[in-house]
C-alpha cells in the first residue's frame, strides 16, 4: 500500500508541476489526530496518525524535491494542528 500511495503522490506532484510550469513551494498540512485520553486510543489509531502526519509528509516532500530543486525561489512548509503543536491537557 505504501508503494502504491507513493506512486500516486509522485504522479500528483508531477502533474501539478507540469500544469503550472514548475513547483516553487510545497505546503504540507497534515492534521489527523485522535480524540480523548491517550490510553483510550489503540495502536491502530496511533499508527494511522503517524502514517498520515509523518509518512505522508515525507512521501509528499520526497515527490516534490526534484521539482523544487530547479526552482530559483523555492520553499517547503510543514504544519500541524494546534493540539499537535501545543499539546492537550489530559482529562
Amino acid at each position: 500500500m505504501q508503494h502504491e500511495r507513493q506512486k500516486a503522490v509522485d504522479t500528483a506532484v508531477a502533474e501539478a508541476a507540469e500544469a503550472f510550469g514548475g513547483l516553487d513551494i510545497l505546503i504540507n498540512n497534515a492534521g489527523l489526530g485522535v480524540v480523548g485520553a491517550l490510553d483510550a486510543n489503540d495502536d491502530a489509531q496511533w499508527a494511522r496518525v503517524l502514517d498520515v502526519n509523518v509518512t505522508g509528509i515525507a512521501q509528499t516532500t520526497t515527490a516534490a524535491l526534484l521539482a523544487l530543486s530547479v526552482s530559483p525561489d523555492t520553499g517547503c512548509r510543514s504544519g500541524a494542528t494546534a493540539p499537535g503543536v501545543r499539546g492537550e491537557r489530559y482529562r
